[in-house]
């Protein structure tokens, strides 16, 4: 059970038997609220793709497979990456950018 009151959000466990009392319960002071995060900048598409993706984005491109095995890597510009050797399926993208953040998405190849 979690509820928030005055801006602290409480989160217990439950209650025990009978008399009722909490087992356990935390206070947590100083809730982040939403309004603080940047709207994602980062595109990719299309997406699936069949030989390549566009990016809006430069910097340093990992691509791994399901299993976590990394299939691709290079440094990359803004606009297109040929990724027709890949085979079809899932994939994990990530993206160091040149601002120092980075980005994780999902692509899906298909012939």
């Amino acid at each position: 059970m979690a509820g928030v009151w005055n801006n602290t959000l409480y989160i217990t466990t439950g209650l025990n038997s009978i008399p009722a009392r909490t087992v356990e319960t935390w206070k947590v002071n100083g809730i982040v609220g939403i309004e603080n995060l940047e709207p994602v900048s980062f595109k990719v598409y299309p997406n699936p793709f069949t030989e390549s993706i566009q990016l809006n984005k430069s910097g340093h491109l990992e691509i791994f497979d399901v299993q976590g095995r990394k299939v691709y890597e290079d440094e990359v510009e803004e606009g297109k990456v040929k990724l027709n050797l890949l085979n079809d399926g899932f994939y994990n993208l990530k993206l160091n950018s040149i601002d120092n953040k980075i980005y994780l998405i999902k692509i899906y190849k298909v012939n």
